[in-house]
């Protein structure tokens, strides 16, 4: 395995350096302002081609916004980086072929059989994806979500903690939901913000 560069200072990329371990060597970023993160360098993203080859190093990128994380991975795979995924070992995934590049899939995840989940997809602690359905690119599923069997989460979906997904399911591009939502069907509007139980429509992804 490759050492890594992470993209990023905040938390997550504090977190992706505890889990990596050994294998994080530096940090990357647009204009950084220190020299160093978590003690170790920082680089500038705008010159990281000079200071690393493709055939060096991976990049990993786990970043809280979905569409900022997407236009960051555009970034590095254009640039022919390959980007690290990390699966925590108590996560239970049926195929981890099945999960794209640049994903964070943390503790006690359940991914079932014959679900596939794409690229730059951040699954944080707890959650549980059902048999048979797809996430797509792009999307963050915060802690304890429950998406039951054959649902299809769109690109740049959001889930909110405790959030709940009927089988049988579409989440339409962009869909947000708020923590304890309960989604007992298909949501076709792109970029809704959702709440309740059932969920209802309450406004617009900003």
């Amino acid at each position: 395995m490759k050492p890594v560069i992470v993209f990023g200072d905040r938390d997550l990329a504090e977190m992706a350096k505890f889990y990596f371990g050994d294998r994080v060597v530096g940090f990357t970023k647009h204009f950084p302002e220190k020299d160093t993160f978590c003690n170790l360098p920082m680089y500038d993203f705008e010159k990281i081609e000079s200071t690393f080859t493709n055939e060096e190093v991976e990049i990993f990128a786990p970043l809280t916004d979905n569409h900022t994380r997407a236009n960051i991975y555009k970034q590095v795979k254009m640039m022919g980086y390959k980007m690290s995924t990390f699966i925590h070992p108590t996560a239970h995934v049926w195929n981890h072929k099945a999960v794209g590049d640049n994903c964070f899939i943390q503790e006690f995840n359940n991914i079932q059989y014959r679900t596939s989940v794409g690229n730059n997809v951040v699954m944080w602690a707890g959650n549980h994806v059902g048999h048979h359905g797809t996430v797509r690119d792009h999307v963050f599923i915060t802690s304890h979500v429950v998406v039951s069997g054959h649902c299809d989460i769109k690109n740049y979906c959001w889930l909110g903690v405790n959030s709940t997904i009927r089988d049988f399911t579409v989440l339409a591009e962009g869909t947000m939901l708020g923590a304890s939502t309960n989604v007992t069907k298909s949501i076709n509007e792109a970029y809704g913000v959702y709440i309740g139980n059932p969920a209802k429509r309450i406004g617009n992804v900003d």
